[in-house]
């Protein structure tokens, strides 16, 4: 059964090339149709056959809590919880900057800000949870990019280059961590 992990719809911070990490910013008019677009996707790969989705679990930050509450709409499944652990990446100081500024830092530790080691630590940690208490398999995880990507491959997966806004990895289980099956769900 698979598993798929979803980023949020775009906010107005998306369109603009803004980091947002932990700031509680909301989805646009864009962000809404793309996740009512997604849910519809995730609809009709159920109808073909592909999925049996049985929940949702998300962040509690709004743009992602918004877009779960739209997928548990269209699918008419249940919210099965919202996590912290869930939260995106704190950038500390670069939060409200353009992308652009974080450039100079190739490793991705950037100074003020949660360490990828820690972010990679504390997703795991969460999914271990979620796995605990409701069984991964056939769970929607509404959450964020750098989140997403980075607990993934903490976990095994092949690494990601970019996961866009309103789009899932849908992977599944191996001895090792996890292997994605459809890497994108395309929404344009």
């Amino acid at each position: 059964m698979s598993i798929a992990f979803v980023r949020h719809g775009e906010t107005d911070w998306n369109a603009a090339g803004r980091l947002q990490g932990s700031r509680d910013i909301a989805l646009n008019a864009n962000g809404i149709a793309q996740a009512e677009r997604l849910g519809e996707l995730l609809a009709d790969r159920v109808e073909a056959g592909f999925d049996h989705w049985r929940g949702v679990v998300t962040s509690p930050l709004v743009r992602a809590a918004s877009t779960a509450a739209l997928l548990v709409r269209t699918l008419g499944i249940p919210l099965l919880g919202t996590y912290a652990g869930l939260v995106e990446r704190d950038y500390g100081p670069f939060e409200g900057q353009d992308v652009t500024a974080i450039r100079p830092f190739p490793d991705r530790d950037y100074p003020g800000a949660e360490r990828i080691a820690d972010l990679r630590a504390r997703g795991t940690a969460t999914l271990l949870e979620i796995d605990a208490e409701h069984g991964l398999d056939g769970l929607l995880v509404v959450s964020h990019g750098t989140l997403l990507r980075d607990s993934l491959m903490a976990w095994g997966t092949e690494a990601l280059d970019h996961l866009g806004n309103a789009q899932a990895v849908f992977v599944e289980r191996t001895q090792h961590g996890f292997a994605p099956t459809d890497v994108r769900v395309p929404n344009d």
